[in-house]
């Protein structure tokens, strides 16, 4: 991959205009998430929620969802989430209440105080990616606004397909 980017270099095209296998983009796609994550970590800093409390308590801004999917989705057993769902619920930034169709299925949703919690903690890590962002060129920042709107795009696709949603 190195060569890729040495040889667009010197040729003067990006290594997006270039012809990448599958497995090219899959281990740079796998390689750059990964890499993504521990940047989030480190960017996390000393901050007021742990990055597991901030990740389900995102989550959980989009809607509640059943313990079970956010096992699945945090990669943990249930539970372990449970515990987790207790730490928040003991801060007061979640709530547990019984699925109407199902009594045994236990659903998390997130209250005004986890949602004012989440919002500070995402605004802080905002901001110093913003600092690296600004190191950008517009063109870079415009390759960058695409490329995470496609990886989006098949993450969701991903967790949909994997929970059985889609």
């Amino acid at each position: 991959m190195a060569e890729n980017q040495d040889r667009s270099k010197a040729s003067g095209t990006s290594p997006a205009s270039e012809n990448h296998s599958d497995e090219d983009l899959a281990v740079l796609t796998r390689d750059s998430v990964r890499k993504g994550v521990h940047m989030m970590r480190i960017l996390h800093g000393n901050a007021e929620l742990t990055i597991n409390q901030t990740s389900t308590l995102n989550q959980l801004k989009e809607g509640p969802r059943p313990m079970a999917l956010m096992a699945r989705l945090s990669g943990v057993s249930q539970p372990s989430m449970s515990q987790h769902a207790s730490s928040l619920e003991t801060l007061g930034y979640i709530t547990r209440s019984r699925a109407p169709e199902d009594g045994r299925a236990v659903i998390l949703s997130i209250t005004d105080a986890g949602r004012e919690a989440v919002d500070r903690a995402n605004t802080t890590r905002n901001s110093t990616l913003l600092e690296l962002l600004r190191e950008l060129t517009d063109d870079e920042r415009a390759r960058l606004f695409d490329g995470l709107q496609i990886l989006e795009r098949i993450s969701e696709k991903a967790i949909l397909d994997s929970t059985g949603q889609s």
